[in-house]
């Protein structure tokens, strides 16, 4: 584990020392898909630019939405995507493969079968799925791992608090206090990932300095790193707003 002087310490101290970015070695660089709206996820451009692949998990039924699965169609991807919340898709593209299917324990692996990509060690995985990425990942990371070199999950239920009037839904609701699941999680990704990339959505609320909802950029570790990234995160031309009405959340703890 890396060990650091924390601003600001706070009893979510357990996962900002898990959680920090790491910089990206010369001639890489990152680059945002899909535009400046809430939707759209950073990877690393030249290693997105050699994937053929990209697997999309939770959609929506906006078209807004989707306008991260568009930008990679359209740069010539195949862009399979699942969302058991909707029957079809609010646009469509030569390039979309949808499922309409809720993403299970396990159902990476099949998907990986049914699509023929066994061999394939370079795919991009998307992850927004509501609080059910941390049985999804605990599960299938050794096939995550296998597969996909670029990783951009939304992580949900990072702090307890709730604000009031909120409704909060199963699984996120439970996962708020499963304090083991959350580090079982960290501890199981970044055996295999370092992460690059990091933001907070502004439309959930904050402890502090530690945001409950962090859209992470993860790059399997036989990709090299540098040393930890000192920015001060969101990063101009790369991060902007979920929410327009609120300014970004600013994100140094480990700086």
């Amino acid at each position: 584990m890396t060990f650091f002087d924390i601003k600001r310490p706070n009893k979510y101290n357990y996962l900002k020392r898990k959680i920090f970015p790491f910089k990206l070695p010369y001639g890489y660089n990152k680059k945002r898909y899909g535009g400046e709206k809430d939707g759209s996820y950073v990877f690393v451009e030249k290693l997105f630019d050699k994937s053929k692949f990209v697997y999309s998990y939770g959609i929506g039924e906006q078209v807004s939405a989707l306008c991260f699965d568009r930008h990679a169609a359209e740069l010539g991807k195949t862009v399979y995507m699942y969302d058991g919340s909707i029957d079809q898709l609010p646009y469509n593209h030569e390039n979309f493969v949808f499922k309409s299917e809720h993403l299970y324990a396990e159902g990476i692996s099949d998907h990986i079968a049914e699509n023929g990509h066994k061999n394939e060690t370079n795919m991009v995985l998307k992850m927004d799925i509501e609080g059910h990425e941390y049985s999804v990942i605990n599960t299938d990371i050794n096939i995550i791992k296998d597969h996909f070199d670029q990783l951009s999950i939304e992580m949900h239920s990072l702090i307890e608090e709730i604000p009031e009037g909120w409704d909060i839904q199963e699984p996120m609701l439970y996962m708020k206090t499963n304090h083991a699941a959350k580090e079982d999680f960290f501890d199981k990704i970044l055996e295999h990932y370092n992460i690059v990339h990091i933001h907070g959505n502004n439309h959930a609320p904050r402890h502090v300095d530690f945001p409950d909802s962090l859209e992470i950029t993860f790059l399997r570790k036989d990709h090299r790193v540098l040393e930890i990234d000192k920015s001060i995160f969101p990063i101009d031309g790369l991060d902007y707003p979920n929410y327009n009405d609120t300014e970004d959340y600013v994100l140094d703890w480990w700086i």
